[in-house]
């Protein structure tokens, strides 16, 4: 096994095939994982090629969703609540680096990664616990995208103190 790889809604093993690893350089494989009927623990270690990394074979073989451009892009996010702890325990790329705001209750985090729709719903899932802060093309972006979904509940705001169908608050 390399890695596992989100791609859209499914998770996908990245690995070598057992009866690849004679090859002078096996190719690396993806997996859907609820497809795995049969997996076996090989006895011998094998020996993949170190700089083999799954960021690395999303770059190169185009894995990632939406990905025009493979290049990696430095990114600056302000952080807060459980998305401040979550990365500053867990690495998003292995440059980025975390930097608490004097606030205490904030945080600058930087990593070069690649611009994908998969980058894209992880960064919209967090909502108003992460803003983009660079680079400008990625704020535009992810401001369109939470601006065009606000757009939905517009009537909420205008519906205050209101019932729904149920009965229920609107506002609750």
């Amino acid at each position: 096994p390399i890695g596992i790889l989100l791609r859209g809604p499914q998770h996908y093993l990245i690995a070598y095939d057992e009866k690849d690893l004679q090859a002078a350089q096996p190719p690396e494989k993806m997996f859907l994982i609820p497809r795995l009927e049969d997996a076996v623990a090989l006895d011998e270690p094998c020996a993949p090629n170190a700089e083999v990394t799954v960021a690395e074979l999303v770059r190169q073989k185009g894995l990632a969703d939406f990905v025009r451009d493979p290049a990696l892009v430095t990114i600056r996010l302000r952080v807060w609540d459980y998305v401040l702890r979550l990365l500053e325990d867990n690495l998003i790329a292995p440059n980025q680096t975390f930097r608490l705001e004097d606030d205490g209750e904030s945080a600058i985090v930087t990593a070069d990664v690649m611009l994908s729709g998969t980058l894209y719903r992880w960064l919209m899932g967090f909502g108003d616990k992460v803003e983009v802060l660079e680079p400008l093309s990625l704020r535009r972006t992810i401001a369109w995208q939470a601006a065009s979904a606000s757009e939905y509940y517009e009537d909420i705001y205008e519906a205050e103190g209101e019932e729904d169908e149920e009965g229920d608050d609107v506002d609750s």
